[in-house]
């Protein structure tokens, strides 16, 4: 019988693997697996969707605009420009990616700042429209995307990697003097 602390481990013990079983080179896992998370980390473009809420939001209080706080206008311009960052960092990994590069700190730092985006955005959602982001029926204001999206931005911080580990990503890469 296995502990709890098996839960995450399975080996496999004299199963045959010919060469052509094998996905890179012998004991070479840890690069094939951070190759394939540098181009998941850029393969959701939730930044275009913290775009479309924010235009949303102002269309669709487009009356009640100049009623809202100042202070929620500047967070509304602030992730504006966080999502416009985000895009960008997400550019320019994609564009490493298709010249050969394996840019693991591009994309932990284009990760880093979608999860950002995705939790300011929700954020100025929230200010917003107030209580009623909770109701996800078809009235509801932005027909229910706004509470979708918080639930989203609350786990994209452990989805694709921790956030943490992004950042550690990130700094161990600046501190050996690289750059992102």
């Amino acid at each position: 019988m296995l502990g709890p602390h098996h839960l995450n481990e399975v080996f496999f013990d004299e199963v045959p693997a010919g060469p052509d079983a094998v996905l890179g080179e012998i004991g070479g896992g840890w690069s094939v697996i951070r190759t394939a998370l540098a181009h998941e980390r850029v393969g959701i473009a939730r930044y275009a969707r913290c775009e479309r809420l924010l235009s949303a939001l102002g269309a669709a209080l487009a009356s009640h605009w100049d009623d809202l706080p100042e202070s929620l206008h500047t967070e509304w311009a602030r992730a504006l420009v966080q999502v416009r960052v985000a895009r960008l960092l997400a550019y320019r990994t994609v564009h490493a990616q298709a010249t050969g590069e394996v840019p693991d700190v591009l994309a932990s730092a284009a990760r880093i700042a979608v999860t950002q985006c995705d939790q300011s955005v929700a954020e100025v959602l929230f200010g917003a429209v107030g209580h009623e982001a909770l109701e996800a029926k078809t009235g509801a204001p932005l027909a229910g995307a706004v509470e979708d999206h918080w639930r989203y931005a609350q786990a994209a911080t452990v989805s694709s990697g921790t956030i943490e580990i992004q950042r550690m990503i990130v700094s161990k890469a600046l501190l050996a003097g690289g750059r992102v």
